[in-house]
């Protein structure tokens, strides 16, 4: 991500949304190739809904193209619609600065979260073996939105 510039539109991770303008400032011009870039973000939308305790692979990345137009930042509305017995699911809607729809993503993701100091983290029983770094996490049903 060393690449991307970006900004923070929207932080609302309880609710399992987030936002974010985006750019990449060696890009010539927007394509669909860099919008598969940016609908890649859903696990960061879980890393946000579970307060920076999660990591995520992703199992599957669908992009539905529209239409591409010039822009230089791209609104990435990242909406998270369940986590649950160690996977995500999620949403991204990538906007053009001028309000065009650019394309959705959806994702699905497999879902650890970390250990620190031997401490078990959200979704981790206490007491549970931590001899490895990430484990899978079950968080129980959760669906925004609805």
């Amino acid at each position: 991500m060393d690449r991307l510039d970006q900004r923070w539109a929207l932080q609302d991770g309880a609710n399992g949304r987030c936002a974010v303008w985006t750019r990449v400032p060696e890009l010539l011009e927007m394509s669909a190739p860099a919008l598969a870039v940016l609908g890649d973000y859903v696990p960061m939308g879980i890393h946000q809904a579970m307060e920076g305790v999660s990591m995520a692979n992703s199992l599957d990345n669908t992009l539905r193209v529209g239409r591409v137009v010039p822009t230089e930042w791209v609104l990435a509305d990242i909406r998270i619609d369940l986590v649950a017995k160690g996977f995500g699911h999620g949403q991204v809607h990538l906007w053009a600065e001028d309000g065009t729809l650019l394309a959705t993503a959806s994702q699905s993701v497999v879902i650890r979260t970390g250990a620190d100091e031997g401490r078990p983290k959200p979704g981790l029983q206490a007491g549970a073996d931590l001899a490895e770094d990430f484990r899978p996490v079950d968080l129980g049903l959760w669906i925004s939105g609805l």
